[in-house]
C-alpha cells in the first residue's frame, strides 16, 4: 500500500482514543491509515472501518510464574503478528505510542521541526 501510515497502539483509552483521533485527522487528508491494536486497546476504538483494524496478541509480565511464561508466549505470537502486518502493509511511516516526539514524515505535508521557523 502505496503512502500509507500505520499508527501503532493498545492498552488503554489514554493511548488509543488520541491515537484514533490522530487516524481520523490522517484520513481527513486523503491518506491512506491503518490502526495496529491490542485486545485492549481495541474496546476505545469507534468510527473507524474496520478493515483497516489490525488486532495483535499481547501481554504484561506480571504475576505468578505461569502468568509470565503465558505472556512470554503471547508476546512472542504478537511480535510475529506485527511482523506481518507490516509486510502486508509496507507502510511509508509509522507512528507508535502516539508520542508527539515521533517524527514522521506524511505526504504532500510539511511540518517545521523544533529550532525551524515556519514559512508564512
Amino acid at each position: 500500500m502505496k503512502n500509507s501510515i500505520l499508527i501503532i497502539t493498545g492498552g488503554t483509552g489514554g493511548h488509543v482514543i488520541p491515537a484514533v483521533n490522530f487516524y481520523k485527522y490522517i484520513e481527513r487528508k486523503n491518506i491512506e491509515v491503518n490502526l495496529l491494536t491490542d485486545k485492549r486497546g481495541s474496546k476505545y476504538i469507534n468510527g473507524i472501518n474496520k478493515q483497516n483494524i489490525y488486532k495483535i496478541n499481547s501481554s504484561h509480565l506480571s504475576g505468578n510464574i505461569f502468568f509470565k511464561l503465558k505472556a512470554i508466549f503471547k508476546l512472542f505470537i504478537g511480535f510475529f503478528q506485527s511482523l506481518r502486518i507490516f509486510i502486508k502493509l509496507k507502510p511509508k511511516g509509522y507512528l507508535y505510542n502516539t508520542s508527539p516526539l515521533v517524527d514522521i514524515e506524511l505526504p504532500c505535508e510539511h511540518k517545521p521541526r523544533v529550532g525551524e521557523k515556519e514559512n508564512d
